[in-house]
């Protein structure tokens, strides 16, 4: 049985660090390093009241009022840290562009209570939805 090694180009070989080395295309290389992706924080439904907050693994959210005939506002969101921003899919329109707006805001989370804190949002219902604290459910 014949066993290859791809230790890359140059000889220079492996001085101990966990880089994967460069290699000519075509050719595979293996690290025996594996990281998992950071789970999201806020992921789940959080309450306050009648107000629901749901944000999904596939990095969309709705937020809903739980009102008779009043349907939930959907949206997507990215995160850096504690910062997240926000994009309503159908709501928070611009008057002069039509494009949808996008709310930016800092959050924290202590035990089972969310909090948000505006940094910038030209939709003031959003911004009003996100000045309450939630707790997971």
């Amino acid at each position: 049985m014949t066993s290859l090694l791809a230790c890359g180009s140059g000889g220079s070989g492996n001085s101990g660090s966990n880089t994967i080395p460069q290699n000519p295309v075509g050719e595979e290389s293996r690290s025996n390093t594996y990281t998992t992706a950071p789970l999201n924080p806020l992921a789940g439904t959080w309450v306050n009241g009648g107000y629901n907050l749901t944000f999904k693994a596939d990095n969309t959210y709705s937020r809903d009022l739980n009102l008779p005939g009043m349907p939930a506002v959907r949206g997507s969101f990215t995160m850096s840290g504690n910062v997240i921003l926000m994009t309503d899919f159908d709501s928070c329109i611009n008057g002069t562009t039509g494009e949808t707006t996008s709310g930016s805001y800092t959050y924290s989370i202590s035990g089972n209570a969310l909090t948000f804190n505006l940094f910038h949002d030209p939709c003031s219902d959003r911004a009003a939805f996100l000045r309450l604290t939630y707790t997971k459910q």
